[in-house]
C-alpha cells in the first residue's frame, strides 16, 4: 500500500495522523542531535577524544589529536592548531606567530576560559634570549601552575603561541591578572643577573640589541591583540606591565619589565609602549621600515631608543 493510501485509509484516524507525526518528528531531532553529536566530537563526556586530523589556518595537514591532548575541563585538545585568524578578522595585520601550545603544561590541564580584561607584559628575569627555551620549561608536565600566552624571543623577535589567548592563565599570581592576556618578552644573554634580581650588563649594544628586538615584536603582537578584543592601548588598564599589575594589587610583586629596560640600558617605558601599539594601530608598519635591519630604523615608535 502507497503512503499516501496508508495514510488515507479510514482506519487512521486523527490520532493516528497526530502520533505519526510526533513519531516523524522524534526521529528528526534524534538524527540531528546525533549529527550534532558526531559534528561536535562526541557526547560531552566523552569530549572529542576520537582521533582526528587537524590542520592550521591555512589548511594544512599537522598530525592527529589523540587522548593524551586534553585541554581544561577534561575534554581533549581542540586548541592546538588556534591562530586567531580563523575565527576573527581583524584590521591589524596579524604578525608571524608560532604555534607552541603547551598541551602538557599544569595550567593548560588546569585552567578554564576567561574574556580578557587587558593585556599584561612581562620580561623573563632570566639571562636567556630563546624563547623556546622558556617555552620548553613551562611545557614540562611536572611543572608548577605557572603559564603564559606567549613567549618572545629576544634574538630573533620570534613569537611563539603557548596558551589559547581565552584560557585562564597565572602569569602573575592569583589575583585579577589571570583574567589578562600574559606576554613574557625573554631578555639578554649579554649580562647576568644578581641574586637581587638586578640584571649586570656586560655587552651594552648586544643588551640593547635584544631588548630592542623584543620591543619590537611585542608591539606587533600588542597591536594585533588589542584591535582582535577591541582594546584601546591608551585606555586606563588595557595594557599594563607586571610591575603596574603589582601596584594596582592584582599581580605579584615584580618589576618586569620596567626595571629590565632600566637595566638593559633603553629608555622604554610602559607609556611609550602603549603610545608605540597605538601608533601600529593606526599607521602600521613602513616597507622600508619591514626590511630595514633593527639597527636602521629610526624615529617610528615613540618610546624606542635609537
Amino acid at each position: 500500500m502507497s503512503l499516501k493510501k496508508l495514510i488515507n485509509n479510514k482506519r487512521f484516524n486523527t490520532t493516528t495522523h497526530v502520533l505519526l507525526g510526533l513519531i516523524g518528528g522524534a526521529l528528526g531531532v534524534s538524527f540531528l542531535v546525533g549529527g550534532i553529536g558526531i559534528a561536535a566530537g562526541g557526547t560531552p563526556d566523552k569530549g572529542m577524544r576520537e582521533e582526528r586530523e587537524v590542520s592550521d589556518a591555512e589548511g594544512n595537514y599537522t598530525g592527529t589529536d589523540s587522548d593524551k591532548d586534553r585541554g581544561p575541563g577534561g575534554y581533549d585538545n581542540f586548541y592546538r592548531v588556534f591562530t586567531g585568524k580563523n575565527d576573527s578578522v581583524t584590521k591589524v595585520e596579524q604578525p608571524e606567530i608560532t604555534e607552541y601550545i603547551l598541551t602538557e603544561s599544569p595550567n593548560y590541564r588546569s585552567t578554564g576560559m576567561i574574556t580578557p580584561k587587558g593585556i599584561m607584559l612581562h620580561s623573563i628575569g632570566v639571562a636567556v634570549t630563546e624563547a623556546k627555551q622558556q617555552a620548553d620549561l613551562f611545557g614540562e608536565e611536572n611543572y608548577n601552575i605557572a603559564g603564559v600566552h606567549a613567549f618572545i624571543d629576544s634574538e630573533t623577535g620570534e613569537i611563539l603561541h603557548t596558551l589559547p589567548w581565552d584560557q585562564e592563565a597565572w602569569h602573575a599570581g592569583e589575583g585579577q591578572a589571570r583574567n589578562y592576556i600574559g606576554v613574557e618578552m625573554c631578555e639578554t644573554d649579554a649580562g647576568y643577573y644578581t641574586d637581587d634580581y638586578q640584571l649586570h650588563v656586560t655587552d651594552p649594544d648586544k643588551a640593547l640589541y635584544h631588548a630592542k628586538t623584543a620591543y619590537k615584536s611585542a608591539v606587533k603582537l600588542f597591536a594585533w591583540l588589542c584591535d582582535r578584543y577591541g582594546f584601546d592601548p591608551l585606555e586606563d588598564g588595557k595594557i599594563i606591565s607586571h610591575k603596574e599589575g603589582a601596584l594596582r594589587g592584582i599581580a605579584t610583586r615584580h618589576g618586569d619589565p620596567d626595571d629590565y629596560w632600566v637595566n638593559a640600558g633603553t629608555n622604554y617605558t610602559m607609556d611609550g609602549f602603549r603610545m608605540d601599539v597605538k601608533a601600529y594601530m593606526e599607521q602600521g608598519e613602513s616597507d622600508t621600515e619591514k626590511d630595514a635591519s633593527i639597527s636602521q630604523i629610526t624615529g617610528k615608535y615613540k618610546g624606542s631608543q635609537i
